[in-house]
């Protein structure tokens, strides 16, 4: 069945790897981008003249016509007509003038350029522009200045290549600052093929980079079930306030049809210390809905993080997280409605290299959202570890204090200290690794209302591996072959803990470390007795130009000597002699990326659980992913793609599935168009809510390439939701 599905494959690759890409189309629309082959500065502190013919007036006034040129180290000029006054450094230049300095390039009918205390000052008529080594060009009836400033009268500007009209802003007068980055018009209106969208009396912007201002409006559906029409329409009129270099806001209107105005506001700044060397960050949300149309109640959700470092051994990670009701995000925001809780937390570490001594100090609540249900908290976490060595072995110790508390008051609550210490010591030749270690653990509950535990537990191990390497040439590549035989065995004593409450164990999905390292849970509060052989193998082939490495495979298996192993419920159950292979192998070449894990029962040879993923991204806007698991409960199929169909066109979609019930948990599916200077995107989203409710939402994204997009965060999600996508619109 796999190997019919994966039959079609070289056809659907040969059809993704022939699309040409859209960055390669985008090169092209700016490939020519000037308005005249400029002239090249003089590299000397002279005035080049020449022209067809030239009269001397007196001693520092020509009149010079025909095809007529002036080079300086400031700036050059063309034009059929050209006086010149020398001794007042003046010149008037009449038809067909052409314009260059290191800023801008200027086509007019005539200009007047004048020389005051070393500035130069000039005025164009009827003129075109364009700025050196940008996008920025435009036209106006009167254009003034001086280096690094034009004042355009009834002009426009663009960023779209020379003579596309695709977008531009026209304006009563426009001032274009390159040296303080701002541009300010009166009298603005923007227009969109022709048709004016949008009119300010006045607006500024800046010429690169980051600046305040009405950023574009976006538009889109969505599913309301609880409102009378059942569905609703959303409006976003964002705001961009640039604070400074180091902090600014975003501000956004939000009219949901079924629902009100919704207030979005989110602001940022960069952190730094008392050397002005940048230590951290901060970010804070706050949505707000004032008396929903429908619940009558207010709605909003606040979110705050911050991450510092007080020292260069040290840092704080703070988290806050809340909503005013559990289903804020389904109604309101028609997102993370998969989600269950709201994680709000403080997290501070210490680690003193000098010393190998590591401190972490946690603490954290949730709130629980849509369908989540109550899961153990730490109230509070400090863990201390210290290494040093003895006899040039390797000695880690560490101590845990846990509060673990729960929203359910039927769960055991309380608290938790776990001891380890570890004695290992690495034996090795050029033939031989060897690392035997013993460890001891023990662990004491304080339980809110029951007796008491203590456990101890001892701990022994032996790995050994045997490190290979030889030089191979496959497919006239020169690459390097490692193989690693492992050998290991692990005992751990065997104490019943089905009186031991499970704050933060689970069972861990087998694979080639779990087995090597006998690890069987994660946490503390499980940890299964074990004594067993442990036997596998691993091997890269690794390009010896580059380094990278194309295949590694790696597979391993337990033999046990105990015939009961601790369950998840702390008893113990009889286990087989053997485990199941686990077995992964990775491809990664080029643009074809394959990663496949999955387990073999040696007693009937069947493969109870897999897991493979491949990725094709040949290019920004042709990528491929395929995703399959399966396990003894659930099967999930995944596929998600991004496919050019003209140099303009691409299609994206993604489409997740339980296979054991038949349900999309995910679909999206979409189209963009884009062109040198513009772009539009659609798409469509549906998420499976549980029962038979799905949510459905409809995104519209406009871009002005070099100006605004209509929605930017959608490109973020979709970077999420489909790897390799470079979906960034902006992008020439």
């Amino acid at each position: 069945m796999i190997l019919r599905n994966f039959l079609f494959l070289p056809l659907v690759f040969s059809s993704f790897h022939s699309a040409t890409s859209s960055a390669q189309i985008q090169e092209t629309c700016f490939l020519n981008n000037q308005l005249f082959p400029p002239l090249l500065l003089s590299k000397t502190n002279t005035l080049d003249i020449e022209a067809d013919n030239s009269i001397v007036k007196n001693k520092d006034i020509y009149e010079l016509s025909g095809d007529v040129s002036l080079i300086s180290n400031e700036y050059g000029l063309r034009a059929d007509s050209i006086n010149l006054d020398l001794g007042k450094e003046t010149l008037l230049a009449d038809r067909n003038v052409n314009f260059n300095d290191s800023n801008i390039s200027v086509i007019s009918n005539k200009a007047n350029l004048k020389k005051i205390a070393d500035k130069q000052y000039y005025d164009f008529n009827g003129a075109s522009y364009l700025f050196s080594g940008s996008k920025i060009n435009g036209s106006a009836d009167k254009i003034s200045g001086q280096k690094g400033l034009l004042n355009l009268n009834n002009g426009s500007y663009s960023l779209c290549p020379l003579g596309n009209k695709t977008w531009e802003i026209k304006a009563k007068k426009i001032s274009l600052n390159s040296q303080k980055n701002i541009g300010e018009a009166s009298d603005l209106t923007l227009e969109v093929m022709g048709i004016p969208l949008f009119y300010s009396p006045t607006y500024e912007w800046v010429l690169k980079g980051r600046g305040s201002g009405f950023l574009a409006p976006s538009f889109g559906s969505y599913d309301d079930p609880q409102s009378d029409n059942e569905s609703g329409l959303k409006t976003s009129i964002p705001y961009y306030f640039n604070i400074a270099a180091d902090k600014d806001f975003l501000l956004d209107f939000n009219y949901l049809s079924t629902r009100g105005l919704l207030l979005n506001g989110e602001y940022r700044q960069l952190l730094y210390n008392e050397n002005n060397e940048k230590n951290g960050d901060m970010k804070s949300i706050v949505n707000y809905l004032y008396r929903d149309d429908v619940t009558k109640k207010d709605r909003w959700y606040l979110e705050n993080k911050v991450l510092f470092n007080p020292s260069r051994k040290s840092n704080i990670n703070i988290q806050t997280k809340r909503a005013s009701d559990r289903y804020f995000f389904k109604d309101i925001k028609h997102e993370n409605t998969s989600k269950e809780s709201l994680l709000t937390f403080i997290d501070y570490s210490l680690y003193e290299p000098k010393n190998n001594f590591n401190l972490n100090l946690y603490s954290e609540t949730e709130q629980l959202i849509n369908s989540g249900t109550p899961s153990y908290n730490r109230s509070f976490d400090a863990y201390v570890s210290k290494d040093f060595s003895i006899n040039n072995a390797d000695v880690n110790s560490n101590i845990n204090f846990t509060n673990f508390n729960n929203a359910d008051k039927n769960k055991t609550t309380g608290n938790r200290v776990h001891f380890e210490s570890e004695y290992s010591k690495r034996v090795f030749n050029e033939k031989l690794t060897l690392t035997p270690s013993i460890k001891l653990l023990k662990t004491a509950y304080y339980l809110d209302g029951n007796p008491n535990i203590n456990r101890t537990l001892y701990q022994a191990s032996v790995n050994s591996q045997i490190p290979l390497e030889r030089e191979i040439k496959i497919f006239n590549k020169n690459l390097v072959q490692t193989l690693v035989p492992q050998l290991s065995y692990n005992y751990i004593s065997k104490v019943n803990q089905s009186n031991i409450p499970s704050f933060d164990s689970e069972l861990i999905d087998s694979d080639f470390e779990s087995i090597i390292s006998g690890k069987k849970f994660t946490g503390i509060d499980r940890i299964s007795n074990d004594n067993s052989f442990n036997l596998g193998v691993s091997s890269d082939f690794i390009n010896d130009d580059t380094g990278s490495t194309y295949v590694s495979f790696a597979i391993a298996q337990k033999f046990r000597l105990n015939k009961t192993e601790l369950g998840a419920d702390g008893n113990f159950n009889n286990v087989k002699k053997q485990s199941n292979l686990t077995s992964s192998i990775n491809f990664d070449i080029d643009s074809l990326n394959f990663v496949s894990n999955f387990e073999i029962d040696p007693n009937n040879f069947s493969v109870p659980k897999t897991q493979s993923i491949l990725r094709y991204n040949p290019s920004n806007r042709n990528v491929l992913n395929l995703m399959h698991e399966r396990n003894t409960e659930v099967e999930t199929a995944e596929i998600s793609l991004v496919k050019n169909i003209t140099s303009n066109i691409h299609l994206f979609g993604k489409f997740n599935k339980n296979l054991t019930d038949s349900i999309t948990n995910k679909s999206i599916i979409g189209a963009s168009y884009e062109s040198c200077c513009w772009a539009f995107r659609f798409g469509h989203e549906k998420d499976y809510l549980g029962g038979n409710d799905w949510d459905h939402k409809v995104n519209l994204e406009l871009v002005l390439k070099g100006l605004t997009s209509s929605s930017p965060s959608y490109k973020t999600k979709l970077n999420e939701e489909i790897p390799n996508y470079l979906s960034n619109l902006d992008d020439f």
